[in-house]
């Protein structure tokens, strides 16, 4: 059976080939890292990538479930500092 390597962000997972990428993972990016014929082997390579983080299938989920949490922004509250002024309310200098 062949395994392959998906990606995101420096996070991996390892799953079979016929798994393939779902469509919300690869809307928000994911792409195949790497295709092997051993998971064991596959697994092993990716644990020496000095920024890549191997997780496992449930982390996998959070995480892609996490990208679609509205609650997962930060702060998605953006606040204008600009002031809209009514034509009658500018500010003349007086002489």
């Amino acid at each position: 059976m062949m395994y392959h390597a998906i990606h995101l962000n420096n996070n991996l997972v390892v799953r079979p080939v016929v798994d393939g990428i779902t469509e919300i993972e690869w809307f928000h990016g994911c792409r195949c890292f790497e295709i092997s014929e051993s998971r064991y082997q596959l697994e092993m390579r990716l644990r020496y990538l000095d920024d890549m983080h191997l997780l496992t299938t449930e982390d996998w989920s959070q995480f892609i479930g996490s990208l679609d949490d509205p609650g997962n922004v930060p702060n998605n509250n953006f606040i204008s500092t600009y002031v809209k002024r009514d034509k009658w309310d500018t500010n003349r200098p007086l002489y």
